[in-house]
């Protein structure tokens, strides 16, 4: 067991090490207002009137509104974990006889290589997971969406929002993400609490993931992350 525990220990060093620092708070900040900037200017973000109906795949604009909304209409801290879901897929989720425990994340930014990203769409495909990124590419929605149109075969959703960023405490891209569904704790420093989600950076696949997250403890996540790779066995998915 001290084996397992040690090795396990080193390859966690080793997936941080890999992973690309991100800008801190004031780098947010400004990118944020970027973005505020750049929906102030584009007329099909801001114009008024009810959302066009969405197919439930492909990326997702939509949440990017949420940020252009009064600072006491925004959604509060508790509800981030709502950034994570379209609409379409909310009402699937509601739906669902069988409410799901948690939600599968991967952070990522434009800076990781191509590759890398067109992989981890497909791996959110095949796991059910959201693709998560700070802002626009170059600042613009326009370039955003030209880009995630070439990377996005799989046809994954993608959500662009600073919030869960912080929420997570995500400092270095790629990093996978595994919290409760229903996890509305939130710390004074607008933070979720540590035993609502687990987490792992580095550039490592969604199953490799998943199961060292089943092997962390007997917690309700841990036991949904080995879930997840029992149903993707049954599935047939190879990889």
């Amino acid at each position: 067991m001290k084996h397992k525990t040690f090795a396990f220990s080193m390859m966690m060093v080793w997936l941080v090490a890999q992973a690309q620092s991100l800008p801190g708070e004031a780098d947010v900040a400004v990118q944020r207002q970027k973005m505020l900037d750049a929906m102030a200017a584009t007329a099909n973000v801001t114009a008024p009137g009810p959302a066009p109906a969405r197919s439930g795949t492909g990326p997702n604009f939509d949440a990017i509104d949420k940020l252009s909304a009064p600072v006491n209409a925004q959604a509060k801290p508790v509800d981030f974990m709502n950034l994570a879901r379209s609409g379409a897929a909310q009402q699937r989720a509601l739906a669902q006889p069988n409410r799901k425990v948690s939600d599968l994340m991967i952070f990522v930014s434009m800076s990781m290589p191509d590759q890398m990203l067109t992989n981890y769409a497909i791996q959110a495909k095949r796991f059910g997971a959201v693709l998560l990124m700070r802002g626009f590419v170059d600042n613009k929605l326009s370039r955003t969406r030209e880009v995630l149109s070439r990377l996005n075969k799989a046809g994954v959703e993608f959500e662009i929002s600073p919030e869960p960023f912080k929420y997570f405490k995500i400092t270095k891209v790629p990093t996978i993400v595994l919290a409760a569904a229903d996890a509305v704790s939130v710390l004074e420093n607008g933070c979720a609490r540590p035993d609502t989600f687990i987490s792992i950076a580095g550039d490592i696949t969604l199953l490799d993931a998943l199961d060292k997250f089943s092997l962390l403890s007997k917690s309700v996540l841990a036991k949904d992350a080995k879930a997840r790779i029992v149903l993707d066995r049954q599935t047939g998915t190879k990889g």
